[in-house]
């Protein structure tokens, strides 16, 4: 029984040693699911919502991410749902990602004012392809 419940645990841990990188929002007033899962279907209508960012233009490695992301409630506008994908590009790094996202709101006695609860889940690839980097000496190092 101890075996059971140790891999599970194991497991727990891997998952919250990961590092992230997340990508970078110059407006991300306009795309804030991004930032809070809980704003999804927080409009009360379908809202698509497109962004494209080219950071430092002429050079080379700069940063660049697109996004695009759909959001709706429903009906009774208690609960949001969510998707997003991204790629964001910076130097020899790529990270492309999608991610579902469900909040959940509470609305107060005046109908104006609401806590929203959110939950995002999904999956980035991120690569980095060392075979561009310049090297400055790159004879004498065995190891590389």
């Amino acid at each position: 029984m101890k075996k059971l419940l140790l891999i599970p645990g194991m497991l727990l841990l891997v998952l919250a040693a990961k590092a992230q990188q997340d990508a970078m929002y110059t407006q991300y007033m306009f795309n804030t699911m991004a930032i809070n899962p809980g704003y999804a279907g927080s409009r009360g209508t379908l809202s698509a919502t497109a962004l494209y960012r080219r950071q430092w233009i002429g050079v080379e490695g700069a940063p660049e991410t697109q996004t695009v992301s759909l959001d709706m409630s429903t009906r009774d506008k208690k609960i949001g749902l969510g998707l997003q994908a991204f790629n964001d590009k910076i130097g020899i790094t790529r990270s492309t990602g999608f991610y579902a996202t469900y909040a959940y709101r509470i609305n107060f006695r005046d109908d104006v004012s609401s806590l929203s609860v959110g939950l995002q889940g999904g999956f980035t690839n991120f690569k980095a392809d060392f075979t561009k980097v310049d090297l400055i000496d790159q004879g004498n190092d065995p190891a590389l």
